[in-house]
């Protein structure tokens, strides 16, 4: 159960976390293999180097392989991270395609979160911390708070869709696409 909520590609494997504590590997798809149990609570997505996991005391996770985790630093409280609707994307910097930024982007009760972070796996790297993309109050142009939110990334475009709540609490497909 849950176990589709949590895939991630990585190179040529998917990756999943299960409620039974491990996470998991495929190179099809349809045959998989534990890889190791986790102290994470779902994978949230993955570059090319890296696989992202929320913890179970809402930290983010970084991993090269499924096996390893370390905690990631953030510039703001633990508290602004997204509760649901998790989207990773990880596009290449066109300075130096060698290190990739990461934006997650999710929802809270009532607001969209975006948080973004610049990907440097060389060893002489200085780590930075995840920055939250907080959003000034009068920005006519925030990332609506919406139901199943997922955002992607197409034609040079991080690109949003989500649902809206009817009054009957049905959720409907939002007629808009945000960029």
């Amino acid at each position: 159960a849950g176990f589709y909520k949590s895939v991630a590609i990585m190179g040529n494997s998917f990756y999943t976390y299960a409620e039974d504590g491990f996470v998991y590997s495929s190179n099809d798809g349809s045959n998989w293999n534990k890889v190791a149990p986790a102290t994470i609570e779902r994978i949230l997505g993955a570059s090319n180097k890296m696989l992202y996991a929320i913890s179970s005391d809402k930290k983010i996770m970084a991993s090269a392989d499924g096996t390893t985790w370390a905690e990631q630093q953030l510039d703001a409280s633990a508290e602004l991270l997204p509760t649901d609707n998790y989207s990773i994307i990880a596009r290449p910097l066109s300075p130096n395609q060698a290190a990739n930024r990461v934006v997650l982007a999710g929802t809270a009760t009532t607001a969209s979160r975006i948080w973004s972070y610049i990907e440097e796996t060389d060893p002489t790297s200085e780590p930075q911390p995840w920055t939250y993309l907080n959003v000034a109050s009068d920005n006519r142009f925030t990332l609506p708070c919406m139901k199943n939110l997922q955002v992607t990334y197409y034609d040079n475009f991080m690109m949003a869709t989500g649902g809206i709540e009817a009054e009957d609490g049905q959720t409907t497909v939002s007629p808009s696409f945000y960029t």
